[in-house]
């Protein structure tokens, strides 16, 4: 790889553009002072990335714009372009030719391409890591940089060392690494700050969810106990209803007995006492009737009480609902002026979202619109370019015309002169004589004027005017004579260069031409500087539209996210408004059913309460017979007392099994009655039959089931309010909180990998570095011999223990002297170790190609013979430029390059190739 060539346009003294080009070998750059050498250097290490003013000799980035002279204007940009050969692919870069450009603006701002390809100055860097290339590099030595290098702190001395190591891009790498580690430490914090909020309510839905479960499970066991004890009254009343429907069977069969033995004595009495059996017969009659409504009357009181105690629990039911009812209603109510206000606001961020994305739309228009300009704008900037380029080539060849014909208007001028015996003295004598002849006859004439006033003011005598005449024509006459002698002596050829097919003519036409091409540049210059300058402008509007447009969309965003934000919540408000009014319905319907059932409980009450007012009618009847007919059997039935005693003993105990027959039917209704309602109230609460659960085994005891519902009931109870929703909830945090911790699990890894990346990074730049140091090392010492004639030199670390930061001392020891710091060398002594330096360096990893400016100055006739033969060596194999005043150093160069200055202020090239070494002088002579 070797540097072809480099072209500036506008960059300090190179005011027009102007291409350099390099050859293999060394190639010398020679000049007077201030002609403009060392700007070719700066012009080299701008385009490398150079950011130093004070480097380039400037105090502000501007300044190296070219900054006019008095004849020309200045420039409003400076661009430099490196090219170079690439054939053996140094470079990682498909190419066989690159072109690294850097340009400039006044305006500051700065442009760098590879290849016409807009890149950044990081990528220019980065494609000469390692390569012994940039603008800090050993590829670029000037006097003030060895002095620097030679004088800085042992610390400041690493960076050649490292670039000829090959870690400058591993040092970029840590670089990285580390910006990376703290990029990373810095999101492990974000994520842990957010990770404890999320944490927060994570656990305090978890809570909430697990109060849910807890409710609910609750609720199922309390269920599970309510049906065991129901079951255990269902069958503890049906136990209780068998045996007494059984007892009264046999009260049954014994009261038929009963009777019957009471008819068979009846039928013994009829005999005797026929008047009396009638009454008996009426009396029995009764008395059965008055049992059979007391039986009756008795039933319905037990049935009543019952329906009554149905009636309380009912409407008790009825209230409760009623309270459940409204409260559901007042929370459907906050609900829907929720779902309004949410409904509202999701409007509002939808007609925003809209407004917003009509302003992306006309800021995305109005850049395509600039887009297009900028477009334009180049094109005729390039149109320009080649106008002027055109014109330019035009004004060459006027110049050059111009040129040969001021050479052929000396010439014929000279020629015209000889041949015309032209003498500018004689000329100059007679101009004088002519010039006093009119003065003279001007003084008499003005002398004449005053006489003639005289004569006027004395009368107006006659003057002599014929003698005045004749004296001013003698007088007219003398002056035509030296007018016609003074024209004598103009040459005649002067009208052949005056006419206008004649030669000054032509040079005017051409300097007229030359003026017109001057003014077309001059405007299309002036033109491309106004579009450059709209174009910089309309980019600047552009990256501001770019950036209000940034804003914009992650505005969008940001409101299409509450908008989906808001559109959740009013579906979570719209689903929890049906859960609501499924509520409200099915209470509703659970009302209606209690006040179907406590009007028909109602009715059958009123029903029962006006059939037992007419059975008390009709006992109070019946008694009343009763005791009528006793009366009149009492009167008559005194004969047959005995009789009657017996069937008085048995009538009594048909009277105790008649009460106990009522109140065992009495029983047995209200134990139907009991089961009847216990299945009705199950169904109610629980909205199944007791039925279904019939066949379930019961271990536990009641007391135990009672016991254990109140503590369930009471656990439920301390529960308190239960969030229903809270489940559905601590599945979305549960997500996310899973989510982060994952996202922090990462973080944790990529922190132990980029520690670990660090350490590899580390410990492969020592390994090179030392490597490269050592040999470095051996290299310095052995060309320090070589360039001093013998002496020793060495390099030392100040911290071996810490290669990579250590600092690094320079000792030197010319023959005949002590082994000493570099500080206290000369100043030919300090350069001449820079040099053995910079070729040990070279030894080891040689730069590509090699600026040295000046760096001969401070070195004696016989270290420049030793400096050129170690040039002349090293040239093989690397590309050596020079910038240089010595004679010798010229002298072994392969080419060279003189800078110079035609026109004050604007530097040129001349380029020469040294052909041989047997013309030195004619090197001299440029020098």
């Amino acid at each position: 790889m070797i540097l072809k060539a480099v072209e500036l346009f506008g960059f300090k003294s190179f005011g027009e553009k102007t291409r350099i080009e390099f050859r293999e070998g060394v190639t010398a750059i020679v000049g007077p002072n201030g002609c403009g050498k060392s700007n070719i250097v700066d012009a080299i290490k701008w385009v490398l990335g150079e950011q130093s003013t004070k480097t380039l000799r400037t105090s502000s980035m501007e300044e190296v714009i070219f900054n006019g002279t008095e004849d020309r204007k200045p420039l409003n940009v400076a661009e430099v372009t490196l090219i170079l050969s690439n054939n053996e692919g140094h470079l990682p870069l498909d190419f066989d030719e690159i072109a690294i450009r850097r340009r400039v603006y006044r305006s500051g701002e700065s442009e760098y391409a590879i290849n016409n390809a807009p890149v950044r100055l990081r990528d220019v860097k980065e494609l000469f890591f390692d390569t012994g290339i940039g603008k800090s590099a050993y590829s670029i030595m000037e006097q003030g940089k060895i002095d620097q290098i030679l004088s800085s702190r042992p610390e400041d001395r690493r960076q050649i060392f490292e670039e000829a190591a090959g870690i400058t891009r591993y040092r970029q790498r840590e670089v990285e690494a580390n910006q990376k580690l703290l990029r990373t430490e810095e999101n492990m914090v974000h994520v842990e700050s957010v990770l404890r909020e999320v944490e927060k309510r994570y656990h305090a839905l978890k809570a909430q969810a697990e109060k849910v479960e807890r409710y609910r499970a609750l609720s199922e066991e309390i269920f599970q106990i309510e049906i065991k004890q129901s079951l255990l009254k269902y069958r503890r009343i049906e136990k209780a209803l068998v045996r007494h429907r059984e007892r009264l069977r046999e009260r049954q069969e014994e009261r038929s007995r009963l009777k019957e033995q009471i008819h068979r004595l009846n039928d013994s009495v009829e005999d005797s006492l026929d008047t009396m059996g009638s009454l008996e017969h009426d009396l029995a009659r009764y008395q059965r009737e008055l049992y059979g409504l007391e039986v009756k009357r008795h039933s319905l009181s037990s049935q009543m009480t019952l329906l009554s105690e149905q009636i309380s629990e009912i409407e008790g039911k009825i209230s409760t609902d009623r309270v459940r009812e409204q409260h559901l209603r007042d929370r459907l109510l906050r609900i829907e002026s929720s779902i309004v206000e949410k409904e509202k606001e999701y409007e509002r961020i939808l007609e925003e979202r809209r407004h917003i994305q009509s302003q992306i739309q006309e800021w995305e228009e109005s850049i395509a619109v600039s887009e297009r300009q900028i477009i334009a704008f180049e094109q005729e900037i390039a149109d320009s370019e080649g106008m002027i380029a055109e014109l330019e080539r035009e004004r060459e060849h006027l110049h050059g015309e111009l040129a040969n014909l001021t050479e052929e208007i000396v010439k014929e001028l000279d020629e015209g002169l000889k041949r015309s015996n032209f003498s500018a003295k004689e000329r100059v004598t007679l101009s004088h004589a002519l010039r006093e002849s009119l003065d003279h006859l001007l003084a008499r004439i003005r002398h004449r004027r005053e006489i003639l006033q005289d004569f006027k003011r004395l009368g107006n005598p006659d003057p002599p005017f014929e003698e005045w005449l004749e004296e001013m024509a003698r007088t007219v006459e003398q002056a035509r004579d030296l007018y016609a002698a003074y024209l004598a002596t103009e040459p005649s050829f002067l009208e052949a260069f005056t006419a206008p097919e004649g030669i000054i003519t032509k040079k005017r036409a051409i300097d007229n031409l030359l003026e017109d091409v001057t003014k077309k540049i001059q405007s299309s210059r002036e033109r491309i500087a106004e579009l450059q300058t709209r174009i910089r402008e309309v980019r600047t509007r552009n990256e501001q539209r770019r950036k209000s447009l940034e804003d914009l969309r992650l505005t969008s965003t940001r409101i299409a996210t509450q908008a989906e934000a808001l559109r959740e919540t009013v579906n979570a408000l719209l689903r929890d408004k049906e859960e609501t009014l499924s509520l409200i319905n099915q209470i509703q319907k659970e009302v209606d059913l209690s006040n179907r059932r406590l009007d028909t409980v109602k009715a059958s009450l009123h029903a029962l309460e006006r059939e037992q007012k007419a059975l008390l009618q009709e006992e109070a009847s019946c008694r009343e017979k009763i005791v009528e007919i006793e009366r009149n059997i009492k009167e008559k039935n005194f004969a047959i007392s005995s009789h009657e005693n017996e069937i008085k003993q048995k009538m009594g105990e048909l009277s105790r099994l008649q009460e106990d027959v009522e109140r065992l039917q009495v029983e047995v209704a209200r134990y139907e009655e009991e089961i009847k309602a216990l299945e009705t109230y199950f169904k109610d609460q629980h909205g199944r039959t007791l039925r279904e659960f019939l066949q379930m085994e019961v271990q536990e005891n009641p007391g135990d089931l009672a016991r254990v519902l109140a503590e369930k009931r009471e656990e439920r109870r301390r529960l308190g309010n239960v969030n229903f929703m809270a489940a559905e909830e601590f599945k979305d945090v549960k997500d996310r909180y899973e989510f982060l911790v994952s996202q922090l699990s990462d973080l944790n890894k990529a922190k132990e990998n980029l520690t670990t990346v660090l350490q590899e990074i580390r410990r492969e730049s020592r390994e090179l570095f030392l490597a490269t140091y050592e040999k470095i090392k051996v290299n310095f010492h052995q060309v320090f011999r070589r360039l001093f004639g013998g002496g020793r030199a060495e390099l030392k670390l100040l911290d071996p223990s810490d290669p990579l930061e250590s600092g690094i001392e320079i000792f030197a020891q010319p023959p005949g002297k002590k082994l000493e710091h570099i500080g206290l060398l000369s100043g030919g002594e300090r350069s001449l170790t820079a040099v053995a330096l910079l070729f040990a360096i070279y030894m080891v990893k040689p730069s590509p190609f090699c600026i040295l400016d000046e760096i001969d100055a401070p070195l004696d006739e016989n270290n420049i013979g030793r400096f050129v033969e170690l040039l002349r060596e090293f040239s093989e194999r690397s590309q050596f430029i020079v910038i240089t005043h010595n004679k010798k150093t010229i002298t072994g160069a392969d080419n060279l390059l003189g800078v110079t200055m035609e026109e004050s202020g604007i530097s040129k090239i001349v380029t020469i190739r040294l052909l041989g070494k047997e013309e030195p002088s004619y090197a001299e002579d440029i020098v």
